[in-house]
């Protein structure tokens, strides 16, 4: 599998609420760098609980891709992700109720696939002080 077709199954899953075929596309020991978490996640099934959680936390939750570079291994994609927050946001400090507020942010991620065909690595890049102001939890 390519990097590219690894991206284009990564948004599939996303955008199907499916955390386990989401999950399968990482190394067991891959690390994943977010905004939201001051160190990396590390592995697998903490990148499956968490997307799962996300999932939970936007059940409308939909990724439109705007933009893709590959470079060897790596894959640069850009996307416009909405959702609307009807569940508990999970966040490293404890669980932010439901809002009923949508949000709607740009994204990107720039992710590495080992030899195997999974991501190794991804960083994300996205607002999200511009999130939580939409969700109306800041000033």
């Amino acid at each position: 599998m390519t990097p590219r077709e690894l991206f284009d199954r990564n948004i599939a899953a996303f955008n199907a609420h499916d955390p386990a075929a989401f999950g399968r596309q990482y190394d067991d020991a891959a690390l994943l760098y977010d905004p939201q978490y001051p160190e990396p996640l590390t592995g697998r099934a903490n990148i499956e609980k968490d997307i799962a959680a996300f999932f939970t936390a936007f059940p409308d939750l939909h990724a439109v891709v705007t933009n893709v570079m590959v470079d060897g291994a790596t894959v640069a994609g850009e996307m416009l992700v909405t959702g609307t927050h009807q569940g508990p946001l999970t966040t490293p400090n404890g669980d932010i109720p439901a809002t009923g507020n949508q949000a709607t942010t740009r994204f990107a991620s720039f992710a590495t696939a080992g030899p195997d065909g999974t991501w190794v690595e991804e960083r994300r890049y996205y607002d999200l002080a511009g999130m939580m102001a939409q969700l109306g939890l800041t000033g």
